[in-house]
């Protein structure tokens, strides 16, 4: 499912959307315990490899990008 399609069902479906990402949000949370550190991954010579921060995943900063071959990617809010 692309993020148009995500973006779709929140929209759609926000109540229960929302209670999906919720528990999405602590699943990831407990898969990460230890700090995460977030690199960039542009294609832009100048940023590539930089890193945008280091901190530990909350479940309140998880919410869902796409699903690919059954997999549910993650998007995380970085505090910088």
């Amino acid at each position: 499912m692309s993020g148009d399609v995500i973006d779709s069902l929140r929209e759609k479906a926000s109540f229960d959307f929302s209670q999906i990402e919720k528990e999405y949000g602590k699943l990831v949370e407990n898969s990460f315990k230890a700090e995460v550190i977030f690199m960039n991954n542009s294609t832009s010579p100048s940023k590539m490899a930089n890193i945008e921060a280091i901190q530990k995943v909350k479940a309140e900063d998880v919410t869902i990008e796409r699903v690919t071959g059954g997999t549910i990617k993650p998007r995380i809010k970085l505090h910088r």
